[in-house]
């Protein structure tokens, strides 16, 4: 097995957030974010424009099919170049494989994220995780991207999952009534008969972990916690007839998918 090429590996890199706005060379009747969620699994190279000599090999998609998600963090975390400064994040190489019935742990771009991790082991930035390695590493890490083999040693461990909800019970005021949010991506959890939709959401003003992104909360969760926001205010039920509104129309527009609003 081989990885497909969604961005061709380029030495100067692409800008992030506008690769995943343009339009997808293999379907360009969407962009590449949307196209990345019709069950793609994909390994990746990207260096945020702060971290002069860094590069970060990653993998997503690779438990729901949906690798837009993780990508979409970075630029919220990184910002875009557009923003000035040391803002943006650039993307280097994307390949994957589509989504099977394969348990995450045994897919190709898994294995070949641990392979590459373990092969640099010694070249990576101390305290910054396995998968950062030093400027002069990318051809070296795109010879190994190509290489064939793999090692299925050890576990991966993938983040721990932060709802909106838990956030919230650190900062009950972290809300204006005027604030907002966008979807940006959703995972799809559990089997058929117990499937639940759960979304990624970009807010209009940092959470008090200093983020503008909550994922994990299923769309009953989400109207519960814009209830409980505007609760008291003349624009309580605007809002979350507001919210509910996004939902419908964010599903709307993803009508690949099956939702379950549990």
């Amino acid at each position: 097995m081989s990885l497909t090429d969604l961005l061709p590996y380029t030495q100067e890199g692409v800008e992030l957030d506008k690769w995943l706005l343009q339009r997808s060379d293999r379907d360009p009747t969407k962009t590449n974010s949307d196209y990345l969620r019709q069950g793609w699994r994909v390994l990746y190279v990207i260096k945020a424009n702060l971290d002069k000599s860094l590069y970060k090999v990653g993998i997503a998609g690779t438990k729901s099919g949906n690798a837009a998600g993780r990508l979409w963090e970075y630029i919220t975390y990184y910002g875009t170049k557009d923003e000035g400064g040391d803002h943006g994040v650039k993307l280097y190489y994307l390949g994957g494989n589509k989504y099977s019935s394969t348990p995450s742990e045994q897919s190709y771009v898994y294995k070949k994220e641990k392979y590459i991790k373990d092969k640099f082991a010694s070249d990576t930035q101390k305290f910054r995780g396995t998968e950062r390695f030093q400027l002069g590493g990318l051809r070296n890490i795109m010879r190994a991207i190509r290489y064939a083999g793999y090692s299925v040693d050890t576990d991966y461990s993938t983040p721990l999952r932060r709802s909106a909800r838990i956030l919230q019970k650190n900062d009950e005021s972290v809300l204006n009534p005027s604030d907002s949010f966008d979807i940006i991506s959703h995972d799809d959890i559990g089997n058929d008969r117990s499937k639940v939709s759960r979304y990624t959401l970009k807010w209009t003003r940092p959470w008090a972990n200093g983020s503008y992104l909550t994922t994990g909360d299923s769309e009953k969760d989400i109207l519960a916690m814009v209830d409980k926001q505007f609760e008291g205010l003349p624009n309580r039920e605007a809002k979350v007839n507001e919210a509910e509104q996004k939902l419908k129309d964010y599903k709307a527009d993803n009508s690949y998918d099956t939702f379950n609003p549990a």
